[in-house]
């Protein structure tokens, strides 16, 4: 019963989410509002875990998906369809959270189904924390992953560096070759670790687009 609350729970947030484009829209956004809040009352303290099980919305806006995730304090845009292939909430002592999400991505484009490629044609990681102080700064919390993520053959390149956030592109050195972006962000007490990743040939192809989501990375 837990988990089809969350399910309803995510679906009411998401209607919330979307932009008041119409009056259907925000006719919809009063009635889930009202639907929330009979949830927050019901509740009562289970609401607050209830909230983070229901805290990834995805809503679409003609070619374009926005993922939100309100309990870790970011969102981001996606030109294409998208699929949550894997979620995964950790939490710890003093008030740490690790949330980490792996997202399929298909390309919005002119290609048949039937002769598509099978698979994603790009993939979206997403690693969260909270923690119970401050992040210093994008390159403390990339020492940090680093350690992490161990050795790889990834050759980057710097796009962006500023205190609150490192950007790299890479290509990996060994075959078959892989491509993508890397960044590292931080805003007070969260950090975030953003990855994607697609054939050489893909990134080449759609670089802009793959771009496009670094860049429309929110905190």
């Amino acid at each position: 019963a837990g988990h089809h609350k969350a399910e309803g729970l995510a679906l009411l947030k998401s209607i919330l989410a979307l932009p008041a484009a119409s009056a259907r829209i925000t006719d919809a956004q009063a009635k889930a509002s009202l639907h929330v809040n009979s949830l927050v009352r019901k509740e009562g303290t289970r609401y607050e875990r209830l909230a983070r099980e229901a805290s990834l919305l995805l809503y679409r806006e003609g070619k374009d998906t926005t993922l939100v995730n309100d309990a870790m304090r970011y969102s981001m845009r996606i030109r294409g369809s998208v699929t949550v292939m894997r979620r995964r909430v950790r939490e710890g002592g003093k008030g740490y959270v690790y949330y980490g999400i792996l997202l399929g991505v298909r390309f919005e484009d002119d290609t048949p189904g039937s002769a598509r490629e099978p698979g994603y044609d790009l993939l979206v990681a997403v690693d969260s924390e909270r923690f119970p102080h401050g992040v210093a700064s994008a390159a403390r919390l990339e020492q940090s992953w680093r350690k992490n993520l161990g050795w790889d053959t990834f050759t980057r390149t710097v796009q962006e560096r500023n205190a609150e956030k490192t950007v790299y592109s890479f290509v990996d050195a060994g075959d078959p070759r892989y491509s993508g972006f890397e960044g590292f962000f931080v805003r007070n007490n969260y950090g975030y670790c953003v990855r994607t990743i697609s054939t050489k040939q893909k990134f080449d192809s759609r670089r802009k687009v793959i771009a496009a989501i670094m860049r429309g990375f929110r905190i």
